[in-house]
């Protein structure tokens, strides 16, 4: 006879009943069932039934399964994937999702089971303020779960994130350079837009959005335009992306704040 099983709610505990038939022997797997590539197994044991199974709702995920079978030859094997629906099992999802910093360039989304993601470069200034997305000049690219991506940089910046968004809601950011280039700098981001017949237009990225340079508006950048362009002329700032339509800069503004001595 197969085994025969329920799955059962108990507020934060999920009950797995098997009613088999006493001092029956069977198996039972649980595995993460992929879209791509094979089963990745979670765990297995030999019971003797009947028996009830508890998982923590942490533990579910869209793509757990469960898979049973008496243990006799030839055997059928019943599998059953009960939390393809859950909320609960959707949230756990993006809670167990991690960012992985590979090589400069290269990069994962490293999950239990396959979603729809799409992920962006975003520029966090210190201070706060929110990350801001590079988009554009870069673009939103789509994510495939344990797949290498590549975002095509000339260079590492502590201050540059990783945004990951599903359905249009943001569901994870991580700095990735940070840990290996230290922590967050007071560099100040330089869009260069190229146009036809070498049209070239320049802008910093501050939190009130994109402030053209040179700009006699009141922001930081607009008011050490002039600087901030000599610093790139000059090849102080640090180039991080490049192509055909526009670049990305880093300039330093260390040297443009000035400390206050106190005198003992």
């Amino acid at each position: 006879a197969l085994p025969w099983l329920n799955v059962s709610a108990d507020g934060d505990n999920v009950h797995l009943v098997l009613n088999v038939s006493e001092e029956q022997h069977f198996g039972l797997s649980l595995y993460w069932n992929q879209v791509q590539g094979p089963p990745k197994p979670r765990w297995h044991k030999n019971l003797t039934g009947p028996q009830i199974i508890t998982l923590q709702h942490t533990d579910l995920v869209p793509c757990l399964c469960i898979q049973v079978w008496p243990l006799e030859p030839d055997s059928v094997r019943t599998n059953i994937c009960p939390f393809r629906e859950d909320p609960r099992a959707h949230q756990n999802l993006w809670q167990a999702a991690r960012l992985r910093l590979l090589t400069l360039q290269s990069w994962l989304l490293d999950a239990p089971c396959s979603l729809p993601a799409e992920a962006a470069l975003c520029w966090r200034a210190p201070g706060g303020d929110p990350c801001q997305p590079l988009v554009p000049p870069l673009s939103w690219e789509q994510v495939t779960v344990d797949k290498v991506l590549e975002f095509p940089l000339l260079k590492g910046h502590p201050n540059l994130c990783v945004q990951v968004q599903s359905s249009e809601k943001l569901q994870l950011q991580e700095c990735l350079w940070a840990d290996s280039l230290g922590p967050l700098k007071d560099d100040v981001l330089l869009l260069e837009t190229r146009g036809p017949q070498d049209q070239r237009s320049l802008c910093a990225l501050e939190p009130s959005g994109c402030t053209s340079l040179p700009s006699k508006a009141s922001t930081r950048a607009a008011r050490l335009g002039e600087y901030l362009l000599q610093d790139l002329q000059s090849g102080q700032c640090l180039q991080l992306w490049d192509d055909d339509l526009g670049a990305l800069w880093a300039c330093p503004m260390d040297k443009y704040i000035h400390k206050r001595e106190f005198r003992h």
